[in-house]
């Protein structure tokens, strides 16, 4: 999906003074994964809370929650893994 690209601070990135837009897949996934539920107004069900469970034991069924997440705001996704230092989204 194409949309608009953020630097690492979260500003808009710009590419010769206009806004920067290019797949946007991968920073949706990111930015839904960081979230903690309430964030989005419009869909206050989504966000993987992922700095909830930093130092705490993550449910067994958030793998299986995040995919249906990531569905639900039109990403294509087959699976979700997760292992101590790493979340893999294929």
């Amino acid at each position: 999906m194409t949309g608009i690209i953020l630097d690492e601070k979260g500003d808009f990135k710009l590419a010769g003074g206009v806004i920067a837009l290019a797949d946007a897949d991968g920073q949706s996934i990111e930015n839904l994964l960081k979230a903690n539920r309430g964030e989005f107004k419009e869909a206050p069900l989504v966000g993987g809370e992922v700095q909830r469970m930093q130092n705490g034991t993550p449910s067994p069924l958030w793998c299986a929650s995040v995919k249906k997440q990531i569905q639900s705001v039109g990403l294509p996704v087959k699976s979700v893994t997760m292992t101590v230092d790493l979340i893999t989204v294929k």
